[in-house]
């Protein structure tokens, strides 16, 4: 079932918030806004529902205090280097809204756009038209992404997109996740990544192009950890993310599983995605006050299903090019369940 009001009025525009509840009461709502999810209403292991992803009750709070709290991030998820890339000999510029990098898309990004949004079922399909040299990226991008929630309490997220002339994409969610349902520190949360090797990167929060062996660092999540144990281990490379995670993970075969001892809610992730950015909210805190609770370092924290960050400018990493004809395509799917 799904239900919708106008919450507020942006350039003139409704800003929409869609809520959808499945059978079992779970709710999940998001605005036609940047594809914000604003909440996801989960039981604990007591049947008590809370909202276990960070998001404002004032819409007008995500035009000045939202660090992408919910949202679909693009053209490019994730940094490019120096704000520039190179494509069929043509070089391209792009803002630099990160220091000297271009960061999720750029000043107004797919976060910060508003979206065209059809019911079907459980399913929100919102869709978007990204004109050529949009925010410097070339190309007429028309983007749809899908939200479902299933009565099994799984959001499935659905990403497609086509282009005009070749270009580069990289499309994730920024959700920012606290399985407590409170803002108190993710930090007790227990987290699992099936992967053996992770992505360090430069001062600059840039892949340097190696792809560093996680065994026996602070970057081994092949079993599950906590997460305050995890940053005990002490490493540069959590100097470098801000005092915490900031880091690409290369995937394997495998879920990602987060965890959170006192609600016993466990998520588990699934991707066709060759990567996650762990981002443990360490630069959390400059945001105020939500839920009447004050935004701290480590409020939420990401797990942003996506391509390689910066990947047009590393030979070494996967394509993240699009070419006419083409249809670029994932899906990533969210389970909750307590234990």
């Amino acid at each position: 079932m799904i239900s919708k009001n106008e919450i507020a009025q942006h350039h003139g525009q409704p800003i929409i918030k869609y809520t959808i509840q499945n059978d079992n009461g779970v709710r999940l709502s998001a605005l036609n806004y940047g594809c914000i999810i604003t909440e996801w209403i989960t039981p604990d292991k007591d049947g008590q529902k809370e909202n276990i992803v960070l998001g404002y009750d004032d819409f007008s709070r995500y035009l000045t205090d939202s660090p992408y709290f919910g949202a679909i991030v693009g053209r490019f998820a994730g940094r490019i280097e120096n704000a520039a890339f190179t494509l069929e000999n043509e070089t391209y510029t792009l803002a630099k809204n990160d220091g000297e990098n271009s960061l999720h898309g750029g000043e107004q990004g797919f976060d910060k756009r508003i979206w065209t949004v059809t019911e079907t079922g459980n399913t929100l399909m919102f869709n978007l038209t990204s004109p050529h040299l949009e925010e410097g990226f070339p190309g007429e991008l028309n983007i749809q992404v899908s939200y479902t929630l299933t009565n099994n309490d799984e959001l499935k997220i659905s990403y497609e997109a086509t282009t005009d002339r070749k270009t580069i994409i990289n499309l994730t969610n920024h959700t920012y996740f606290n399985l407590t349902g409170t803002l108190d520190s993710v930090l007790g949360h227990e987290l699992q990544i099936p992967a053996d090797a992770y992505l360090p990167l430069t001062e600059n929060l840039i892949p340097t192009g190696e792809k560093r062996n996680v065994g026996g660092t602070a970057f081994d999540f092949q079993k599950p950890k906590k997460l305050a144990d995890a940053l005990d281990l002490q490493d540069e490379q959590i100097k470098i993310g801000g005092n915490g995670y900031d880091h690409p993970f290369l995937l394997n075969k495998g879920i990602i599983q987060l965890s959170e001892p006192s609600s016993r809610r466990r998520l588990v992730i699934e991707t066709d995605q060759p990567a996650v950015v762990f981002y443990a909210g360490n630069h959390l805190g400059a945001e105020g006050e939500m839920r009447g609770q004050k935004i701290k370092p480590h409020s939420g924290m990401c797990l942003e299903t996506q391509g390689l960050p910066n990947a047009v400018n590393e030979p070494s990493f996967p394509t993240c090019e699009l070419s006419p004809g083409e249809k670029y395509s994932s899906e990533t799917v969210y389970r909750l369940t307590t234990y």
